[in-house]
This record gives structure tokens, C-alpha cells and sequence, in this order.
């Protein structure tokens, strides 16, 4: 079997695993984790939301957060488009990960919604776009690390007080403060 093929049957395997393993939903709309992560809902166009039920990329423990370079240099391009938009030497799914759950994190914050990073293994290849996100943590000292985000998730929550369940995307957060956490049939934490 070429080449070609092989990675065409793997990629349609990726793409239905994907899809299987989806958000499932129902008549009452998403399927809830049996923790309501519950807070405060800031956009960078000043909306404010009491939410509940929040999950980054439909996942409230070890969601994935990639180590932030120190610096790095703009693309080189004379498209005023590409102005915010960085490009990374090494892809930051090889270096280090951190895997947080909502339960450890105080408040996500994104301080450039119009920076852009990006990464690309080789020329013709897809890059894969990332955001700057400030993590709080949640313990007393309320340590601040900065991280990269995969652009393409999304904060899943409802809207306290109505049916509204809401999709973010994180060019669209300002800050999310978890305000604490409780399970479906016991009280707050």
C-alpha cells in the first residue's frame, strides 16, 4: 500500500473517531458533566454572563495547555493582514503540555485577542493557529502562567437564567472566572 493511501485511511479513521466521540446532545441540549463548573463570562466587547455548566473544548479536567515561548518574530509579509499573526520555530505540541482541570484554575484570561500564533512542520502543510491565554490559578497565592491555546477550541457554558447555551471562542474571551463548582445532585464547593 503507497504512501498516500495509508495516510488517506488513517485521516478517515481521525475524522469518524472525531465525530463519534463528539458532544452528544438531547433534548435538553448538550450532555452535562456531573460537575457544574459555574462563573463570570467576559467578552472583549464588553458582554458580561452569569454561566454555568462551563467545559473548554467539552473538558473539564485535563484540558491541554501548551508552554508560551519567550519570544518570537513576526512573519515576514507585507499583507497588513499578517501583522499580528506569529510564527513559531518548533511546535509547541513537542515541547512542554500542561494539563489543568477547571477545579485548579481561578480565571483564563486573553490579554491579545488579535495575536495570532502559528505554527507550520512544512511548506504546504496545515498550520496550526494558537492563542495566548493567562491562566490564574486557583490556590492562594493565585500564580499567573501564560500559555498557548489551540485556537480552534471553544468554551462550551450556559447562560445562567435562560435556555441559552453559549459557544466562545477564544479570540472572543476576555476572562472566564470559575466561581466554583458543584456536583448535579449536591451543593456548592
Amino acid at each position: 500500500m503507497n504512501k498516500i493511501m495509508q495516510v488517506c485511511i488513517y485521516l478517515s479513521i481521525v475524522v469518524m473517531l472525531a465525530n463519534w466521540s463528539g458532544e452528544e446532545s438531547s433534548i435538553d441540549g448538550r450532555k452535562k458533566h456531573a460537575v457544574n463548573f459555574y462563573g463570570v463570562l467576559t467578552t472583549h466587547n464588553g458582554d458580561v454572563r452569569q454561566v454555568e455548566n462551563i467545559a473548554i473544548a467539552n473538558l473539564i479536567k485535563q484540558i491541554t495547555f501548551y508552554e508560551k515561548p519567550s519570544a518570537s518574530a513576526p512573519q515576514e509579509s507585507g499583507d497588513s493582514s499578517e501583522e499580528n499573526k506569529y510564527a513559531l520555530s518548533i511546535d509547541p505540541r513537542e515541547g512542554i503540555v500542561t494539563k489543568l482541570d477547571l477545579s485548579q484554575i481561578n480565571s483564563i484570561s486573553v490579554p491579545h485577542p488579535d495575536i495570532i500564533w502559528s505554527h507550520q512542520k512544512k511548506k504546504g502543510q496545515r498550520k496550526v493557529e494558537y492563542i495566548e491565554v493567562v491562566v490564574t490559578s486557583g490556590d492562594t497565592q493565585k500564580t499567573e502562567h501564560h500559555y498557548l491555546m489551540d485556537l480552534g477550541r471553544k468554551i462550551t457554558c450556559d447562560q445562567v437564567n435562560t435556555t441559552a447555551e453559549v459557544t466562545v471562542p477564544f479570540t472572543s474571551l476576555k476572562t472566564l472566572t470559575i466561581e466554583g463548582y458543584k456536583n448535579r445532585d449536591s451543593k456548592s464547593v
